[in-house]
């Protein structure tokens, strides 16, 4: 979507979007929500939905050459002279010992996670040199430094990129927020956190729940939980299990897949954004929303999101695992006695806009 938008209409390319037939009408229903356009150099090329389900069928293993191989035969009716893979893990197999490209293909490389130990990292790091060495990849693109480094290190890559994690920014007008207001209405007088995402097991909901046992009654009293996102029934169960436990907590629950102009307003209405994921040591789009949104983090202390939450001074850190790191971070955020360093919140809001995403794909594809 990000790259559709940012390429559209550069006179000097052609971009040809193959992908399964479904994505079309995604991509139509949110350029029409949100008022987009795009020029005559963008074309849809669909894959038949039945087509995909039959591939999706098929093992990992065998999968990777099939989806390789399409990808081919693709770039050959398009004429392309050059192919971007948005998500090359699926790849590698095909890409490492499958046909030959005619053309340079790059790609983002999303889960490796190859500073790590243990041997199904290892077996990742095997993978992705070999497919390094076989010359097949020109350019990798991953969105966390660590990662990044690795790349540095493999030889017969052309060069590995460092892209960031694009969030498009949108405007919603008076008219439509206070429709959202009288809809959805947030207490003013309360401090607000939001969770938003998938709901489940990794976003730290948990542990919110149980720093809340351990705040008084004026404490609790004076906050507000949103979750906002989709959510398993199991989850849901085992979520309000923890709110009968808490009935003096308000919790505010949107369990869909939250879209614009909704998506905007629940940033706006918040107070504290919750990054609080657990083992995750990648990027997070809800970072880069909260920066938009001019808000408060408290985030975890692990991989990239910790560092940047401490590098830009954007909020508070905690330990994922212990409860009373995230009653302090709680109470700092109620009594309001951690400053907000906007300067850190524009910087990071910058550093991961569509503009600079797509610039940094361009200058290496279009060399």
């Amino acid at each position: 979507m990000h790259l559709i938008g940012y390429f559209s209409d550069m006179p000097d390319m052609e971009l040809f979007i193959v992908s399964d037939e479904r994505f079309k009408v995604d991509f139509d229903a949110r350029q029409d929500a949100e008022q987009s356009t795009w020029g005559n150099n963008v074309h849809f090329v669909p894959i038949p939905s039945i087509e995909v389900q039959r591939i999706h069928k098929q093992s990992i293993f065998r999968r990777s050459f099939t989806e390789w191989n399409l990808m081919l035969a693709y770039a050959s009716t398009c004429q392309a002279t050059h192919a971007l893979l948005m998500y090359a893990d699926y790849f590698q197999l095909g890409a490492w010992l499958g046909k030959r490209s005619k053309i340079p293909v790059s790609g983002i490389y999303f889960r490796g996670t190859l500073g790590a130990l243990g041997l199904r990292n290892w077996v990742k790091k095997y993978m992705i040199s070999r497919v390094v060495h076989s010359g097949q990849i020109k350019h990798l693109f991953t969105l966390v430094p660590e990662q990044y480094k690795a790349l540095v290190q493999l030889k017969g890559l052309s060069t590995p990129h460092l892209i960031c994690d694009p969030i498009q920014e949108q405007t919603v007008s008076k008219k439509i927020t206070d429709t959202l207001s009288n809809t959805y209405p947030f207490p003013a007088e309360k401090t607000v956190y939001l969770n938003f995402g998938h709901l489940d097991g990794r976003k730290g909901i948990e542990l919110f729940f149980e720093a809340c046992h351990l705040l008084s009654e004026v404490e609790l009293a004076s906050i507000c939980l949103v979750l906002a996102g989709p959510i398993q029934a199991s989850y849901q169960a085992k979520i309000e299990a923890y709110m009968a436990k808490l009935p003096a907590l308000e919790v505010i629950q949107l369990y869909a897949y939250i879209k614009y102009p909704l998506l905007q307003f629940v940033f706006e209405k918040a107070d504290v954004v919750l990054v609080t994921y657990q083992n995750h040591i990648g990027m997070s789009s809800v970072l880069v929303r909260a920066a938009h949104a001019k808000k408060m983090i408290i985030g975890t202390n692990e991989g990239m999101i910790g560092q940047l939450i401490r590098d830009m001074r954007i909020g508070i850190t905690v330990h994922t695992t212990n409860t009373h790191s995230m009653l302090s971070a709680i109470q700092q955020t109620i009594n309001k006695a951690h400053e907000i360093n906007f300067e850190g919140l524009r910087q990071l809001k910058e550093e991961n806009s569509v503009e600079a995403f797509g610039r940094t794909i361009q200058q290496a594809i279009c060399l």
